[in-house]
């Protein structure tokens, strides 16, 4: 048996074979389909912690370590919390191989994650919620195809493009100790350190603009709901993209896979 950190809450606290969660009274609980559903609020390590620089340990399906569905979506619902698009385990003092990874409402657990087929390059922008405010020019390849279990357990072999591939990438290093400060020169990164707090004024400003379009939108709806029934009622239809809800993809309101 390996012996790793146990974490509760996030925290480093002792040495144990099993993650321990939260106490039943620090943990958080959701209505879904009829049951509850548990999971806790990790707390975020920030970029100068060694954990970071920690390679993650497979998951043992045979021997598990833990609740593994339990893990992920409290790394869902930490990733959603913080308005992130991916989560490592290492990031929240976990040594596991998974990581999390979604948006629009829907969210994908990787667990044991491989990297088949890397093609192409590209270089963009991409932050991290270890490093609030800090935003660096990062090339990757903008085409993978990738094998990991889900928290089902379930093999999922995926292909991902574009930005879908860049944060995959961005996970994936984290699992093996790296972070995207390292993928740059130190020139570079000194000067876009400097902007962190520009940066995170700005990012304030857009999340109070985006909570008041939030709350206009509902009072919009509350009035809809009250008003008469017009007698010849105009029907819209709106056409969204909908996201892929194959096996391995989390929905956030529900929790299936």
């Amino acid at each position: 048996m390996k012996e790793i950190v146990m974490i509760a809450s996030g925290t480093n606290v002792g040495v144990s074979q099993l993650f321990v969660p939260a106490p039943k009274e620090k943990r958080k609980a959701k209505s879904v389909a009829g049951g509850i559903v548990e999971f806790e609020h990790f707390k975020i390590l920030d970029e100068y912690d060694p954990w970071l620089n920690r390679k993650s340990i497979p998951w043992d399906f045979s021997n598990p370590s833990g609740d593994l569905r339990y893990i992920c979506i409290s790394m869902v619902e930490t990733m959603a919390k913080n308005q992130g698009v991916g989560l490592a385990a290492n990031q929240v003092g976990l040594p596991y191989s998974i990581f999390v990874m979604g948006g629009g409402g829907y969210a994908t657990a990787v667990v044991n994650p491989k990297i088949l087929v890397a093609d192409g390059e590209e270089i963009s922008k991409e932050g991290c919620l270890s490093a609030p405010g800090l935003f660096l020019k990062v090339k990757r390849a903008n085409h993978i195809d990738v094998e990991f279990y889900d928290m089902n357990g379930k093999v999922q072999f995926r292909t991902f493009e574009g930005l879908t591939a860049r944060i995959f990438l961005h996970e994936y290093d984290h699992l093996q100790g790296i972070l995207f400060t390292s993928l740059v020169p130190k020139i570079t990164l000194q000067r876009e350190r400097e902007k962190r707090k520009t940066n995170l004024k700005k990012i304030h400003k857009a999340q109070e603009t985006h909570k008041r379009q939030q709350r206009i939108a509902s009072l919009a709806q509350q009035a809809k709901a009250a008003a008469p029934v017009s007698q010849s009622p105009v029907n819209f239809v709106i056409k969204d993209k909908v996201p892929n809800t194959s096996s391995g993809t989390i929905d956030l309101n529900t929790f299936k896979s």
